[in-house]
């Protein structure tokens, strides 16, 4: 028995996926967890005040609507009014600048901040008339574990070089992949999934596809999608549908796997000069 419904597209429309039924409660629960939070207005102001001070530093170039939390309450929300124009609708020159702007703003969440804006779709990301990306909307969010950041950097690095190897070992620790099964019957099947998303890109290989091709492995084999990851899956689809308006040729994974926009994440961890070795030479060697 399987499900379906992974998410939305960047369009809004529903995009349906296999899932393993051992997958069903995790991700039912996660839903109805974070619906409950969309409700509560307190809880996306403080979450939208949150966020931008988490970016206002190293990402000047997003901003966020100010909450004024004396007039908010669990039903009421207050925030300012940010001017623009949706991101995906955009004619401006810039608007690929600002996909990679979101692409670096999402790898801080995901690897550094831990603070996951889980809805992006077309009407949160604006173009401000200054030139800046704009998010809105935080209530729907997830956070993200120590482990879990330090798992998915790990992940990245080994994916960069295609050490498929190690990256089953990383899924382990992320969740996906149950303590004690047997990876050999899984590895060669991942490896050809990662082999066609690296070597691909654009409309050919995207994102989604490769999220979709995930799914497919979740059925066939003892591999699951944590309920975390499945709103990242879902984020990550609508930043890269919005890219591939502008740019048919855009691929995320190509983005996502640049060493440099990962790099400031491993500083804040202990034990990363293996990783930092890893990304930038491709081997592990005792150092």
């Amino acid at each position: 028995m399987s499900i379906y419904k992974f998410g939305e597209n960047w369009r809004g429309e529903f995009v349906f996926s296999k899932l393993k039924i051992g997958n069903r409660a995790w991700l039912v629960d996660e839903w109805v967890a974070r619906f409950f939070e969309k409700l509560d207005y307190v809880n996306e102001g403080e979450n939208g005040l949150l966020f931008a001070e988490m970016m206002r530093k190293d990402l000047p170039q997003v901003v966020v609507p100010k909450t004024y939390p004396k007039y908010t309450s669990r039903k009421v929300l207050t925030t300012s009014w940010i001017e623009g124009e949706k991101l995906s609708q955009s004619t401006e020159s810039d608007v690929g600048e600002l996909v990679n702007v979101g692409v670096i703003c999402y790898l801080k969440q995901l690897l550094d901040t831990g603070l996951f804006h889980a809805d992006p779709h077309p009407g949160n990301l604006i173009r401000t008339p200054d030139g800046k990306l704009a998010i809105l909307d935080f209530g729907l969010v997830t956070k993200l574990t120590d482990d879990q950041k330090y798992g998915m950097i790990e992940a990245s690095a080994h994916l960069i070089h295609r050490h498929y190897g190690a990256i089953v070992k990383d899924f382990v620790k992320l969740g996906f992949i149950d303590e004690g099964v047997n990876l050999e019957p899984i590895l060669p099947v991942l490896a050809k999934v990662f082999d066609q998303a690296l070597e691909g890109g654009g409309a050919k290989h995207n994102f989604q596809d490769l999220a979709a091709d995930l799914a497919q492995i979740t059925f066939d084999y003892p591999f699951k999608i944590s309920p975390y990851f499945a709103l990242i899956i879902r984020a990550i689809g609508v930043l890269e549908g919005i890219a591939l308006v502008g740019n048919p040729d855009f691929a995320i994974v190509d983005e996502w796997m640049t060493p440099i926009h990962i790099l400031p994440s491993f500083m804040k961890y202990a034990n990363m000069r293996l990783c930092i070795k890893e990304l930038f030479l491709g081997f592990e060697e005792d150092l």
